[in-house]
């Protein structure tokens, strides 16, 4: 039995669309070895994009429910499904997709992680993505197919049905299209402000975290503040970020956390000391840093009055050790002052800790001898 045929049994047995009819098969150059890695929720997100661009004035038509693991997306406006399988958009600027890959990025992390093969119908049309049995020539390249019948039965509409769902899959499908900025949004609470071209708005957020959209998506999040900021201008710097976000894991990010994990070590592994920083900003690691301290051997004459080390905190006078120690030794009684005469001295306060009585001084008269 050929593979098509296997699809043929697999729809047949789901009653999707009454008797089917074969067309063709065509092998996508995508294949599961694309260096893309979507969580749950960026699959949801990319999914439901292409019924919000064409049901955005019947959102609230657009349904997804779940029966077991089944998953089914449905919408009233139609679609040509032969676009899926190529690269390229030709919606507007209004819409959101514009690169034509979110699906395809969306169908290999299903097939690949999730083991799940979507399946699309929309009027008379039925589509069925697979793997490929077999390896590209020499490598470990599987890569996708389309499958595509006609059905005897009509269905109104377009559906997605993808069966063999996880629960936070599911969690996040039924979630997708809070993603758009749409008056149906559960995130949106009441209106706060807007600006006088309604370029910019400000609604209150049914969450206790805020979020940002941007251009009609939600791009960032807002940590215990519950606002929703609207951003409808566009800003070019904003641009040069979310085209990129095709792949919210992007190389560069994904190799600095690759890097910081070889860096950590296994689990416990004793942690390095972080570099220190001497002179005008050079990291420097632990042991060029010891050599410092010990006089700064190895290194030239001239560069060593170039290398400040951090001065070492100040130990306080009174908590220092030493200074404790010495406050707990026994001290010698200090000798008693008070009005025990007129003399009050050292020689009074020895007389009165002896239980004698104090002579006073007699003065000798003035230009006489003492």
């Amino acid at each position: 039995m050929t593979a098509w045929e296997t699809t043929l049994k697999t729809l047949n047995a789901e009653g999707i669309g009454g008797p089917l009819t074969y067309r063709h098969s065509r092998t996508s150059s995508v294949t599961t070895s694309w260096g893309v890695d979507w969580d749950d929720e960026f699959i949801a997100r990319d999914l439901l994009q292409n019924f919000y661009d064409a049901n955005r004035e019947h959102l609230a038509e657009v349904k997804v429910a779940v029966q077991g693991h089944t998953v089914t997306v449905s919408a009233p406006a139609p679609m040509e499904l032969e676009r899926l399988f190529y690269l390229g958009s030709e919606k507007g600027d209004e819409d959101i997709g514009k690169y034509g890959e979110g699906f395809k990025v969306a169908a290999v992390c299903l097939l690949r992680d999730h083991n799940i093969e979507p399946i699309v119908t929309s009027q008379d049309q039925v589509l069925y993505i697979r793997m490929d049995r077999e390896q590209v020539s020499g490598t470990q390249l599987r890569p996708l197919v389309y499958d595509f019948f006609t059905a005897a039965t009509p269905c109104p509409g377009t559906r997605l049905i993808l069966r063999g769902c996880s629960l936070p899959l599911i969690r996040a499908l039924e979630a997708g299209l809070s993603h758009f900025f749409h008056d149906r949004n559960p995130l949106l609470g009441p209106k706060l402000w807007a600006s006088w071209n309604e370029q910019f708005a400000i609604y209150r957020a049914t969450t206790p975290d805020g979020h940002v959209f941007y251009r009609r998506l939600r791009r960032g999040r807002i940590p215990d503040l519950p606002v929703v900021l609207v951003i409808e201008k566009q800003f070019e710097r904003i641009e040069k970020k979310t085209r990129r976000d095709r792949d919210p894991r992007d190389p560069p990010a994904q190799a600095r956390r690759v890097q910081r994990r070889r860096n950590r070590g296994p689990p416990g592994r004793t942690q390095a000391a972080p570099p220190v920083r001497v002179g005008a900003g050079v990291p420097f690691g632990p042991g060029l840093c010891e050599r410092l301290r010990r006089g700064g051997g190895g290194l030239p004459a001239r560069t060593r009055p170039c290398l400040r080390l951090r001065r070492q905190p100040r130990v306080h006078r009174r908590a220092h050790p030493a200074h404790r120690e010495r406050r707990t030794l026994p001290q010698r009684p200090r000798p008693l002052r008070g009005p025990l005469g007129r003399g009050s001295g050292s020689s009074s306060c020895t007389s009165a800790l002896s239980g004698q009585t104090p002579t006073p001084k007699r003065r000798s008269p003035i230009g006489s001898a003492p």
